[in-house]
């Protein structure tokens, strides 16, 4: 995905951009991109109050200003006498949409940086944002009030797949492995591996339902897919899957069992290292999964 995080929103006290809303972006982002007058294409999903709840939902695009902006501040914000000017990168909104959705000093605002866009207009560039998760801070509603929770920067699933609900998916997942959500985490991951093996029956066996629906119309069991995989797979032989493997299996039906405990038993917990120690295939056999199921695809159009 591009690049996501929580923002803190401020508003300008300057001359020149006196009112304004603005964020303060990640310093490798504003360098990298040489942001300054520059604009920013980004999709705004929500806002957050100081108590790190949900105030408004908005899904919407729009367009930032890129400026080092010069705004006062004080070390005591009480006594004005002792304001000075200092200089800040800023991504500033448009006062329309700041006035449409409300923007509040010191609330949060989510986001996701998609592209630089050209100057002095509304095309998009050839700078993508890196599909990374940078640092920052997210609202989380504790007795003492915000805490900040640190991200990780690198992600669980290194790749994303071409179908939108799969790309979403992913990106929950790295979302929720960034915020130490272990068992979000395994939870989520339960539901591409299942989703995938349905896509992979479904494209294969367009004929034979019964192998990835019951007799009512319902999709069949996590584990009625898994043995249908298994009880067909030499069918999957001629593109590629001769990785249908015992090891493939194993891992499949382990990870399907340690997912159904994480899911009903609240005393299951799942730590890093367990979910680490399984990313590399994790990441192989989502790539397998995947690409079988394209390659069947490209051989029945022709």
């Amino acid at each position: 995905m591009p690049e996501w995080y929580i923002a803190t929103i401020c508003r300008s006290t300057g001359k020149y951009d006196h009112g304004r809303y603005f964020i303060i972006p990640h310093n490798e982002t504003w360098d990298l991109f040489s942001l300054n007058y520059k604009k920013v294409r980004c999709k705004v999903r929500r806002i957050l109050n100081e108590q790190g709840k949900l105030v408004v939902t908005i899904s919407e695009e729009v367009v930032l200003e890129c400026k080092t902006i010069k705004t006062y501040t004080s070390e005591v914000p009480s006594l004005s006498a002792t304001t000075w000017e200092v200089e800040i990168k800023a991504l500033l909104f448009p006062p329309e949409f700041v006035k449409k959705y409300g923007f509040r000093f010191r609330y949060y605002i989510d986001l996701i940086l998609i592209a630089v866009v050209s100057e002095n207009s509304n095309q998009v560039d050839d700078e993508i944002f890196p599909k990374r998760i940078v640092k920052g801070n997210i609202a989380l509603t504790t007795v003492s009030g915000i805490e900040s929770r640190p991200r990780m920067m690198e992600n669980l699933i290194e790749f994303s797949l071409k179908d939108e609900f799969y790309t979403n998916l992913i990106e929950e997942i790295n979302t929720a492995y960034a915020y130490s959500l272990y068992r979000s985490t395994h939870i989520l991951l339960r539901i591409l591996f299942e989703n995938l093996i349905l896509q992979l029956l479904r494209i294969k066996f367009s004929n034979q339902k019964e192998l990835y629906l019951s007799k009512n119309g319902k999709i069949l069991r996590f584990s009625d897919l898994v043995d249908n995989v298994k009880t067909h797979k030499a069918d999957f032989i001629p593109y590629g899957g001769q990785a249908f493997d015992e090891v493939f299996f194993s891992f499949i039906d382990n990870f399907r069992e340690s997912s159904n405990l994480s899911t009903h038993i609240l005393e299951v917990y799942l730590d890093k290292d367990k979910i680490e120690k399984d990313q590399g295939k994790m990441n192989f056999y989502i790539k397998l999964l995947s690409r079988i199921t394209d390659e069947i695809k490209t051989v029945q159009m022709k």
